[in-house]
């Protein structure tokens, strides 16, 4: 894996972090939205 990828991923990941962060529980209201 080149270090451009690595970096890449934790960039996506950290964006991912703050995302849940300010959307509060955002995965699980779209997994009890696809129950429905």
């Amino acid at each position: 894996m080149s270090p451009f990828s690595i970096a890449l991923k934790l960039k996506i990941i950290q964006c991912g972090y703050k995302y849940s962060i300010t959307t509060g529980t955002h995965k699980n209201e779209k997994s009890s939205q696809n129950h429905k």
